[in-house]
């Protein structure tokens, strides 16, 4: 009999010095707290966790002390004492130096020691956090730009626009929200002077996923549009197609009044009866280089 029970006593012993182990090897914070907030046990993983020297030192400290916010506190016993446990609970706690870290914490209650084990998700969330600013940055640079952009997968389904695209094209921003390139194809088509090439090249582009292209496109209220198209890659891989366009309305408009007002001072010259020149500031007279193109190209 006392051969059993010194036998039960070593055997409780060693459980206690296997499960001591095993909890401090461990990479996963593993606790006992009493409701009131006292701390009953934690492991080296909690100790390295909070930043303490040693377990001891944490036994002093109460747990509440270490919330970032009381309402997640009192919300995690809320739970706790309605169904005895719970699973993922997420929330911040502020370590010894002051860094914030954010653990998802799963717990049972036993009359009034919760039991449980709670995992650092810091990274997990400043991963999430540098993935969304990145984001905000890539937003941020899209309506920023003075051109209309329209990002489209493979399968012809849009990923991203801008404001400037919508505006651009008069495209009802419910229809955009469609996700289909299919359909604001079809929309813009009554604007354009040539709608033919437009979808022509729309179509051998998808069929061509490689390569690039740039093209003017003009529209019947006499706007002007330069297209360019590339590949969107993902390292080595096609993942689809970026469309960026430009209006160029004032620059063609200023480029075609440039012509015709060339055409009418070498109308001007060729039909006046007076002799009328060009002289520059040391008197010298000029001849305009493009007016001499025209009298060229008149004469041949």
């Amino acid at each position: 009999m006392m051969f059993r029970e010194t036998g039960t006593k070593e055997f409780i012993s060693e459980s206690q010095e296997a499960f001591g182990w095993l909890a401090d090897h461990l990479q996963i914070n593993v606790f006992k707290i009493k409701l009131d907030g006292t701390i009953l046990y934690v492991n080296d993983c909690t100790r390295r966790l909070f930043g303490f020297d040693s377990v001891e030192d944490i036994y002093t400290s109460n747990i509440a002390r270490f919330y970032q916010s009381r309402k997640d506190r009192k919300l995690f016993i809320k739970e706790l004492k309605k169904s005895s446990e719970v699973k993922s609970f997420q929330t911040e706690l502020v370590t010894k130096s002051g860094n914030v870290k954010n653990l998802v914490i799963s717990a049972v209650l036993n009359e009034d020691v919760i039991s449980g084990m709670a995992v650092d998700n810091t990274d997990s969330k400043k991963a999430q956090a540098t993935v969304e600013n990145s984001l905000s940055i890539l937003r941020t640079t899209l309506e920023s730009t003075t051109d209309g952009i329209l990002l489209v997968d493979n399968n012809g389904k849009i990923e991203d626009y801008n404001k400037k695209f919508i505006k651009m094209w008069n495209i009802p921003n419910s229809l955009a929200e469609t996700g289909n390139d299919d359909t604001l194809i079809n929309f813009v088509l009554d604007q354009l002077i040539n709608p033919e090439d437009f979808v022509k090249k729309v179509r051998y582009l998808y069929a061509n996923p490689q390569e690039e292209s740039f093209d003017i496109l003009e529209f019947k209220d006499g706007r002007v549009f330069e297209r360019y198209s590339r590949p969107q890659r993902q390292e080595e891989i096609i993942a689809g197609r970026i469309w960026s366009f430009r209006d160029k309305t004032e620059n063609e408009t200023a480029r075609r009044e440039l012509d015709e007002n060339e055409i009418k001072y070498k109308t001007l010259f060729d039909t006046a009866n007076d002799a009328i020149f060009l002289m520059n500031k040391e008197l010298s007279i000029v001849i305009p280089k493009r007016l001499i193109c025209l009298d060229v190209r008149a004469k041949k």
